[in-house]
């Protein structure tokens, strides 16, 4: 201060009319807040206390440490394949030659020709003047039959046994097959319509006859 300031007067205290001031117990109370420094208090002005004040997040206490993962499982190891079994060779089927078929009782049956020749049956025939080999008749025995009229075709008739009988085929021949028995009747033999004969029968190949015996 200086020598001016202590030279001038006292001003008077201005007394407020009753009214104007608040009362102090109704009077907001103005939040205080203290420096860091430690200095005086500081007034803040109504509603600037905590304006726009981010609340952070608490700190985590110290020696606290997440759990870790548990580790990954190795993945397992492929399974080597098995060995692989080693099969036997298969054996090749040897082929054999079966015999022709024989019925049973054919070799009790024989046909007698007229020179008086005794053939048994044990298999199919092939009856005529100059027989060959045909379709579907393969394997068949060529029975060659001496005609001097001719009357009898190269490859007249076929024979086959047949359950203690035989069954005659006739081949298309010329002059026909035909069945005689014993009581005199004549049955023709049409071609693809076989007949069954049996012991004591005859056959007219033309007019060559053939009979059915009994026994080799």
């Amino acid at each position: 201060m200086t020598e001016h300031d202590d030279a001038r007067p006292a001003r008077p205290l201005i007394t407020p009319p009753p009214g104007l001031v608040p009362d102090a117990e109704r009077a907001p109370r103005t939040p205080v807040v203290q420096c860091a420094t430690g200095g005086p208090l500081i007034e803040m002005p109504p509603g600037l206390a905590d304006s726009g004040t981010v609340r952070m997040p608490a700190p985590r206490p110290a020696g606290v440490v997440a759990p870790a993962a548990p580790p990954t499982p190795p993945a397992p190891a492929a399974l080597a394949p098995a060995p692989a079994t080693e099969r036997p060779p298969t054996p090749h089927p040897t082929s054999v030659t079966e015999p022709p078929v024989v019925s049973p009782d054919s070799a009790s049956l024989a046909i007698e020709l007229p020179d008086g020749r005794r053939l048994p049956v044990t298999g199919r025939m092939l009856l005529g003047r100059d027989p060959a080999e045909l379709d579907g008749w393969r394997g068949a025995e060529l029975v060659r039959l001496a005609d001097p009229q001719r009357s009898v075709s190269k490859t007249h008739a076929a024979i086959e046994p047949d359950q203690g009988a035989l069954l005659v085929h006739d081949l298309a021949s010329t002059n026909g097959t035909e069945r005689a028995t014993p009581r005199g009747q004549v049955l023709p033999v049409a071609p693809g319509h076989p007949l069954r004969v049996e012991a004591g029968d005859a056959l007219h190949l033309g007019s060559f006859t053939i009979r059915l015996l009994e026994g080799p």
